[in-house]
């Protein structure tokens, strides 16, 4: 019974880092399209990958996650770097993920 506890416990982990994963992936998404839009900035990189971090990540899964954007001349590149923590017995881990956007042009469209 206690094995068939460990093995549950950890394949719900798995899932569960899997999820919060996925949510990381999609803040950097989010984050480097939000700066890369005509008129975008830094803060809105920021706001937007800790919007969607909030409204699709509650609880105690993130032990911390740091969130970079960085405009790289014709790209917008977003990286998170986060600790999620594990149910035990499993152990926690560490995730990193990089989102690039393209900038977007002022006045590429006149001409159309």
């Amino acid at each position: 019974m206690a094995a068939t506890l460990v093995i549950v416990v950890g394949f719900t982990n798995l899932l569960v880092h899997r999820y919060a994963q996925a949510v990381i992936r999609q803040a950097t998404d989010e984050g480097a399209r939000a700066w890369a839009v005509a008129g975008g900035s830094q803060a809105d990189c920021h706001a937007k990958a800790d919007s969607v971090l909030s409204d699709l990540l509650g609880g105690t899964i993130i032990n911390s996650v740091t969130i970079e954007c960085v405009d790289t001349g014709q790209t917008i590149t977003a990286t998170a770097t986060a600790e999620l923590a594990g149910m035990p017995p499993a152990p926690g881990s560490t995730f990193a993920t990089t989102s690039v956007a393209t900038k977007e042009l002022h006045g590429a469209m006149a001409g159309f």
